[in-house]
């Protein structure tokens, strides 16, 4: 019985005209624009979102990087301080299960911008700093290079997390799709591949399958960005199959994804421009996204988690 998911999703940060802290919120079930929900203690974006069904914990870049912050999903109001992470990075991949939040990869928040394969995890329920779980393997060369990926995506039920996607020094993409045991600490293993290389996808999941949507997949001559969604079961490994497309915002990269146990939602994002839109798939059933509604603001790298 997953439950790391709910009807209320909750979308934080991002950036617009300016990296914001702001918390809105949807009910996945029906369709709409947000309602404000409260603010971040600090701006962020393009950091972690996981879910013990009943708190969210969002965790990234800018105002206070490195620092956790919760929110309880079923009450509006501002966040508070959670703990603080193992290292300070951004485009993470996150995932939820059995109560834990899991971090992996991203590019550290620091002078250096090194890609990073550590994976870190929080007990969701009890507030405090991030533990050691192991490292992302990462072995791939999809796109002629191999080593640590930042901008990845993660989806998960409640034995495995999966993380996705990503890049490594400029033009290289990864395929790449990694699996951990969410109670087990250690180092992650293939689990296939993608349809599509591409960075900073967004992935949702039903608990049974996980969908990525999104992402950039070149960057010269000029940016290319892709509307793909493809699908994974969770509990076996294998690649990527085709789901269907991003029909309202397009492809762009940088979105968010938010569950429940019925639908998929993708929000915000970057193509150029900045985007609002939010856009919603039946995870179940193959096919292309259907309109939802609109975040507050244009704006890309906003992060999302649900609950009750």
């Amino acid at each position: 019985n997953w439950r790391a998911f709910g009807d209320r999703g909750v979308f934080a940060g991002g950036y617009g005209s300016a990296t914001v802290n702001t918390i809105e919120y949807i009910n996945i079930t029906n369709t709409s624009n947000v309602t404000d929900f409260g603010d971040l203690a600090a701006t962020q974006m393009s950091g972690a979102a996981v879910t013990n069904g009943s708190r969210g914990v969002f965790g990234g870049r800018e105002g206070n990087p490195g620092v956790f912050e919760y929110i309880t999903i079923a009450t509006p109001g501002n966040a508070s301080t959670f703990g603080t992470a193992i290292e300070r990075r951004y485009d993470v991949g996150s995932a939820s299960g059995r109560g834990r939040g899991l971090i992996a990869g991203g590019t550290d928040n620091t002078q250096s911008g090194a890609y990073r394969t550590l994976i870190e995890y929080i007990t969701i329920a009890t507030t405090g700093n991030g533990t050691t779980f192991g490292n992302l393997s990462w072995t791939g060369t999809d796109s002629g290079q191999s080593g640590a990926p930042g901008a990845i995506a993660g989806v998960s039920d409640d034995i495995r997390a999966i993380f996705g996607g990503g890049h490594h020094a400029g033009p290289n993409y990864f395929d790449q799709m990694e699996y951990v045991t969410i109670q087990t600490p250690g180092d992650s293993v293939v689990f296939g591949t993608l349809t599509v290389a591409r960075h900073t996808p967004a992935g949702v999941s039903n608990g049974f399958r996980g969908v990525y949507g999104g992402g950039q997949t070149a960057h010269s001559p000029s940016a290319v960005y892709s509307n793909t969604l493809d699908y994974i079961t969770i509990a076996t490994t294998g690649n990527g199959t085709d789901f269907g497309d991003l029909a309202i915002g397009g492809g762009r990269r940088s979105l968010a994804g938010a569950h429940n146990s019925t639908r998929g939602v993708f929000a915000g994002g970057y193509k150029g421009s900045q985007e609002d839109t939010i856009e919603y798939i039946t995870i179940a059933t193959t096919g292309n996204s259907v309109d939802f509604g609109n975040l507050s603001e244009v704006k890309h790298g906003t992060v999302a988690t649900s609950g009750n």
